[in-house]
């Protein structure tokens, strides 16, 4: 979620993750603001990619983008 979770603590998430077993799959989900969300920003499709590069950074194997739909 723009402006909440960023590349660094995706890598810190995902290197605990790793260091349980580099291969539990890791789902990363775009975010689409609606309801009482509304003024938050989408996901864009660069901060995923940034997002899964950290986690394959932390040693994740198994990682992937959930949600593409919503990505701007």
């Amino acid at each position: 979620m723009p402006g909440y979770i960023d590349r660094e603590e995706v890598y810190q998430i995902a290197s605990f993750i790793s260091r349980c077993s580099p291969d539990i799959p890791y789902t990363l989900l775009g975010f689409y603001p609606h309801f009482l969300m509304g003024d938050l920003p989408r996901t864009t499709r660069e901060q995923a990619e940034e997002c899964r590069e950290a986690a394959r950074e932390a040693g994740l194997t198994r990682i992937r983008i959930g949600n593409e739909h919503l990505l701007s």
